[in-house]
């Protein structure tokens, strides 16, 4: 789909569709997006556009060096 419409760049990856969506709010209402898995992820990426459900799951990497060893030792951490 990327090609077909000419975008720049390139796709690395697609992050699949979760089971588990729900929308809240802190009044009670629907309109906050959130994402609560049912399972362990690592989310390693060099943006810092994330839900705050998210937050625990991240690793921040700099788009100069991508995975490193500490990048890596971080991911484990948030796995186990």
């Amino acid at each position: 789909m990327w090609a077909a419409r000419n975008m720049p760049g390139e796709v690395f990856g697609v992050t699949p569709a979760l089971d588990n969506i729900y929308f809240k709010s802190l009044d009670g209402g629907h309109d906050t997006f959130s994402v609560i898995p049912s399972y362990t992820y690592a989310i390693i990426d060099d943006g810092d556009d994330f839900l705050q459900t998210q937050f625990n799951h991240i690793v921040i990497t700099e788009p100069e060096t991508g995975l490193t060893k500490e990048v890596a030792d971080k991911v484990i951490q948030i796995l186990r």
